[in-house]
């Protein structure tokens, strides 16, 4: 906070023009920005730097179950707290992340981790794109074939 405040008051006496008054703007928002998304993970406090880590991971890659497109680092809706909570309860125990995404997988879906899994509902998922661009390439190589009478 202290250096953002030290940024205002640089800027405060430079104002030249509306591009200073612009850029102040535009650092207020920046900053405003990121220390919302990190504000989540600072009120976990943790015992080591690794669980802290695993944490700080898996609130980024976990669906919020209310919002739409939106994690649980960035929501505060009551549902991402509570989710959060069970994250932090399971990361104190020790449990491994792997654990964890299975147990949130069993409760809310497989829709509550941003990485899809692979398995026999998401293999169109995954197999798509490679089936996709194999019929573009044969089509691509059928109609540059020539034929000659």
């Amino acid at each position: 906070m202290s250096d953002l405040i030290a940024k205002i008051t640089f800027l405060k006496s430079n104002i030249k023009s509306g591009f200073s008054i612009c850029f102040l703007f535009i650092l207020i928002l920046f900053n405003s920005c990121f220390s919302i998304s990190s504000m989540a993970s600072d009120l976990y406090i943790f015992d080591s730097k690794e669980k802290e880590e695993i944490f700080s991971d898996l609130i980024v890659n976990v669906r919020c179950t209310v919002c739409p497109n939106q994690n649980i680092d960035g929501s505060n809706s009551l549902e991402a707290k509570e989710i959060k909570d069970k994250i932090a309860l399971m990361v104190r125990r020790g449990d491994t992340s792997d654990t964890i995404i299975d147990r949130l997988r069993s409760e809310y879906g497989d829709s509550v981790y941003y990485a899809p899994s692979f398995n026999i509902y998401t293999i169109v998922l995954w197999t798509a794109p490679f089936i996709i661009f194999l019929m573009l390439f044969c089509l691509s190589r059928s109609s540059n074939t020539k034929v000659y009478v």
